[in-house]
Parts: structure tokens; sequence; C-alpha cells
């Protein structure tokens, strides 16, 4: 992963093994291009303070992992930056109805003037409106697709996502139940750091397409 703070470079790897050495020098050396991305969240050192960890609700206090944690982090989940640049841009008849859900067309292209991989992150966010006292109402956001690229300098790659509006939309309320609850959801294209494109979803009415608990398989 490489992270860029003002003029300052970090570099971090984890567990790279016996040749994480000769990767560092690579890569400050430039003969590397880096293109991870945050696999986790890396919070500021006061978070042990705010945080309890003997509870294991995700949704308890501040909230724990990206998807619930309520205040800024140092480094979010699906950051890092490489030595080229990439621009996300919508494609003509972006949103177009499939059989199983819509398809979402974007354009990225790599800007700068090094080879170098991209991750395109699909995130979606809730509705505002779910009841308060659903634990899902605490929900930031949720990854459903990523996909990673390469591309050359000045390349360009279409990229198409068919959103399965059962499956990607499902939350479990306080029952247990899989559900789409009604209201706006937000899909947010992005590369974690500078890039967004949104789109959005509207369901009219709440739907249970998951009951608790699941019926006898055998």
């Amino acid at each position: 992963f490489f992270f860029k703070k003002k003029k300052i470079r970090i570099e971090c790897l984890t567990y790279p093994g016996f040749a994480g050495a000769q990767a560092i020098v690579s890569t400050i050396a430039g003969d590397n291009n880096p293109g991870g991305k945050m696999a986790v969240t890396m919070y500021w050192s006061n978070y042990t303070s705010i945080s309890n960890f003997e509870v294991m609700d995700l949704t308890e206090g501040c909230g724990k992992t990206y998807k619930y944690f309520k205040y800024g982090v140092l480094y979010p989940f699906a950051w890092g930056i490489s030595y080229t640049q990439f621009s996300f841009q919508w494609a003509q008849n972006s949103t177009c109805n499939s059989p199983n859900g819509l398809n979402y067309c974007i354009y990225v292209k790599n800007v700068g003037s090094r080879k170098g991989t991209e991750t395109i992150f699909l995130f979606v966010i809730p509705p505002s409106t779910i009841p308060s006292n659903e634990s899902a109402s605490s929900m930031k956001k949720h990854v459903i697709s990523w996909t990673k690229i390469e591309l050359l300098p000045q390349q360009t790659y279409y990229y198409q996502f068919t959103l399965n509006t059962t499956k990607d939309l499902t939350l479990y309320d306080n029952n247990g139940n899989g559900v789409i609850y009604d209201g706006q959801y937000t899909l947010s294209f992005t590369n974690g750091v500078d890039q967004n494109l949104q789109a959005s979803y509207t369901v009219d009415s709440l739907q249970i397409v998951e009951k608790f608990p699941a019926p006898e398989q055998f």
C-alpha cells in the first residue's frame, strides 16, 4: 500500500515475506509502481479509548470497521495511491435495464505517464430512512464488488457492473430476516481516494427476501 501525507510518502507492507526488502527498494527507487489498497481501516491512536473491545457488536458506541465507524480515520479501507493517476467517467447510456437488475457503465482512464493498476470499488450506501431501532440504520456503507485493472498511460478501460437488486441491496433486520428496505440507495463507484461516481436506486416498499430461520434443507 502507498500513502501520501503532504510531501511524505508512507509505504506499508504487511507480512511481505522474504521478497519484501526487494519490493521496498524497487518501489522507493521508482522501478515498481505500487497499486495496493487498504484491506482494513487504520484509526487514529485514540480509537482504543473510545471503542469498547469487550463488546463484539459492530454498531455499539462509535462503531467498528468501515461499515459502522462514525468518525474520521487516519487511512480508510480501500485507500491507496500510486505513481500515476486515474479518472472515472460515466459512459453514455450508463444505466440500462437488464433481466437481473441494472447495468452501470463507466470509463476508467490512466491519465498519468506510467503504467499502473487501479481498483474499482462499488459501495452501497443504505437509505437514511431505515427505522432507527434497526441495527441496519447504523451502517454507513458496505462494499459489494471490486475489480482490479492494469492500464498503460492514456489507456481507457470500459467497466460494466450489473446490479442484482435482490442480492446486492439485501440487509438484515433485528429478527434475522433478509430484507430490502424502502428508500433511496446510493451506489458509489470509487477508487477509494479521489474518484467517486454516484448513482441512486429507489425501492418503493419494504421486501422480505429471506425469512429467519431458513427452511430445513434436508
